[in-house]
């Protein structure tokens, strides 16, 4: 026989990459057509540039969402989108819209604008309703994604039929008696001036876990803002509304996002604030990322300890970049017996800075 060695030891050593949670996010814009679009309705539909959606929507009474989605697009920087077409206008095709797109775990934003005013066997409420079953469905699911509404047609349509009402006024009417229940933190509302394409795109190209509201907007569109006094605008902030306002810092002008918050924000909730859910939303898709690879494993003692150092590591991770205060995060598996295991606790995202209250004495 023959061999290629001397006696001795030998070592070889393999660099491996760990593998990590990542995954680009692509919004989904769900729109209403006057007219059908045989190569769209009732489905989604994959796009990677403007021109190709301009040229399948053309006709087709979306002119005001295509400006929306435009600006939005601008302002996020990617020009890959899915589009989602209503053809039935029912709580149920809303639903589904949301339910049959749960295979896209690259969406984690949905956006429904509102191209005409919602009528009254699907009024906008029911709609947002229906959005909200959908995407609770998809959180039970392990897709995490949040919603926002652009209630163009129905503003429009109440400020047409105002008579001696200044725009503003309408406006928040509009939207007080639209958000009269008790708001969801997976639902936030944007108001549909001319600026409200690029506060959704801002809001996506926004890191989950800082405040949409600290950055400038790059695309501003000054033309068609409502003119909102401080009292309206804090009447907006409480309903729970998305708008954007002119602001100082250090002495240099700015349109900011007022501040970014949900529909449940009037309830004073842990996710009344985007930045809250969006933390929060991004620590359980890595979590249920993490946990698949146990799905399948052996239900014992060193499995479910395996589990939890990982799951230690997650929050740690996340306390490491500031996202979550780690003393107040607790998540743990437990056995449950019958093939289960159950993963519970609690989360606390860093919440935003709203305002900075000086208190001096003049001596």
């Amino acid at each position: 026989m023959t061999y290629n060695k001397l006696p001795g030891v030998y070592f070889t050593e393999t660099v491996g990459t760990n593998a990590e949670y990542g995954e680009e996010n692509i919004p989904l814009f769900i729109v209403q057509t006057s007219s059908a679009i045989a190569s769209m309705d009732a489905k989604v539909t994959h796009f990677t540039d403007l021109k190709t959606f301009y040229t399948a929507i053309t006709g087709k009474g979306l002119n005001h969402s295509y400006r929306v989605i435009e600006d939005a697009i601008l302002e996020y920087g990617n020009t890959e989108f899915y589009v989602y077409s209503i053809k039935t206008d029912t709580r149920t095709a809303f639903i589904d819209a949301i339910k049959s797109t749960a295979n896209l775990t690259e969406v984690t934003d949905v956006i429904y604008i509102e191209e005409t005013a919602s009528v009254n066997n699907n009024t906008l409420a029911q709609k947002m309703e229906a959005l909200q079953l959908g995407l609770r469905d998809n959180a039970q699911n392990g897709v995490f994604r949040q919603g926002y509404i652009i209630p163009y047609g129905t503003i429009a349509a109440a400020i047409e039929g105002a008579e001696n009402v200044a725009p503003a006024a309408t406006v928040i009417a509009s939207l007080t008696s639209l958000l009269s229940g008790d708001g969801d933190g997976r639902v936030c509302v944007i108001v549909p001036d001319s600026c409200c394409g690029a506060v959704l795109g801002h809001i996506i190209a926004t890191p989950y876990d800082e405040e949409a509201g600290y950055t400038p907007l790059e695309n501003v569109h000054l033309t068609n803002m409502y003119d909102f006094d401080y009292n309206q605008m804090l009447t907006l902030q409480n309903l729970g509304v998305i708008f954007v306002r002119s602001e100082k810092v250090r002495g240099v002008e700015q349109y900011r996002i007022n501040l970014a918050v949900t529909t449940s924000f009037k309830a004073d909730s842990a996710d009344g604030l985007l930045v809250s859910r969006r933390t929060a939303d991004a620590l359980l898709r890595e979590l249920a990322w993490t946990c698949s690879a146990f799905v399948k494993a052996k239900e014992n003692e060193a499995s479910r300890a395996q589990l939890n150092g990982e799951i230690a590591n997650i929050i740690s991770d996340f306390a490491e970049e500031g996202s979550i205060v780690k003393a107040d995060t607790k998540l743990t598996a437990t056995d449950a017996g019958n093939f289960t295991f159950n993963v519970t606790g609690q989360i606390r995202p860093v919440k935003s800075v709203i305002a900075i209250e000086v208190n001096t004495t003049l001596v």
